[in-house]
């Protein structure tokens, strides 16, 4: 990768939180001049008038323990963000190059792409990309090298169980007769070979390859922010612990004591349940629906149509990429 392109993907993140990363610079301003506000001094003002005008005012002021706050939720979101990118990520681009390794049995399949209908159709476009339908393919016999360890008699007739399961797609049109891959000793982890090959592809093709840094650098920046909220929450509790030292006039002392506790507790508790466990509770989610996650039957429920209408088809962005029978169909140049 250039240095030049990963300077400008660093500067386009930097800018992206630049908002964020002001406020809290701003929180940290704000807290080390609070000991010199004038409502901290009003021993020195002897006009009552003004003293009053003062006291009104520091209802504006921002309590520490809010800012504390604001920096450990920022700390734990960043922190998730992190442990994703480093875990999840990984783990998820391994699985699906087990699909393209040996082993794996290969069976015929049809896919019906499951075209958001509804009301919320368009609004549920624009909250996600992903595109979903419904891989249908014969469970695996032990024929197959596999999965049952039922032994067939010869007059008994083997059944024709059938799975059906949800996937996620790169191609949103009803596609019959493909190539289904599943993984070994796991019957309902089918998945469409194209739709597997195109996300291979996006992270193992040479264009992919050369942007490959893209990754380290959002890791650098979730890496800073992680340190400069725990150095923003670290300063904020040295200036609480001045400001009841000091015990100013009119000031309203922060509790020092219940902060630090939330300090440990967020520190050593709740960000590593949440970055850690949360992230581990979600790969499990995801490889369970990829693998084991599927209706066993002896019926089909979710075939693909044969006569279908022709605005199923059609694409904002793309010509129409199938005729209005599902058997002939027309293939993109793509």
């Amino acid at each position: 990768m250039p240095l030049s392109m990963g300077i400008e993907t660093l500067i386009h993140l930097v800018l992206t939180t630049s908002p964020f990363l002001l406020l809290f610079s701003y929180f940290i301003y704000s807290a080390s001049q609070r000991p010199n506000l004038p409502i901290y001094h009003l021993y020195e003002i002897n006009d009552d008038a003004v003293r009053q005008q003062m006291i009104q005012s520091n209802d504006t002021v921002i309590k520490l323990s809010g800012m504390l706050y604001s920096f450990l939720l920022t700390f734990i979101l960043w922190s998730i963000l992190t442990v994703y990118l480093a875990f999840f990520i990984a783990k998820r681009r391994r699985l699906m190059e087990r699909y393209q390794q040996e082993g794996v049995v290969s069976v015929l399949g049809n896919v019906l792409y499951d075209r958001p209908s509804g009301i919320c159709a368009n609004l549920r476009g624009k909250c996600h990309n992903e595109d979903y339908a419904y891989v249908t393919y014969q469970y695996p016999s032990d024929n197959n090298n596999v999965y049952n360890n039922h032994t067939k008699t010869e007059d008994e007739e083997a059944p024709k169980l059938v799975v059906e399961k949800v996937v996620r797609t790169y191609f949103p049109y009803h596609r019959e007769k493909i190539t289904i891959l599943i993984l070994p000793n796991l019957p309902l982890s089918g998945q469409p070979k194209e739709d597997i090959e195109r996300d291979v592809s996006t992270y193992q093709s040479n264009y992919a390859i050369k942007n490959r840094n893209r990754k380290k650098y959002v890791l650098v920046l979730c890496i800073s922010w992680i340190f400069f909220c725990l150095f923003g929450a670290l300063y904020i509790l040295h200036q609480m612990s001045i400001m009841n030292e000091m015990n100013f006039d009119n000031a309203e002392e922060e509790d020092l004591d219940t902060a630090w506790i939330i300090f440990w507790i967020v520190l050593l508790l709740v960000t590593p349940i949440l970055a850690f466990g949360g992230n581990l509770i979600q790969w499990w989610w995801y490889y369970k629906w990829i693998t084991d996650r599927g209706c066993v039957t002896a019926h089909v429920s979710k075939d693909v149509p044969q006569i279908v209408q022709s605005e199923d088809y059609y694409n904002e962005d793309e010509e129409v990429i199938c005729s209005m029978n599902c058997n002939d169909r027309v293939k993109r140049g793509t």
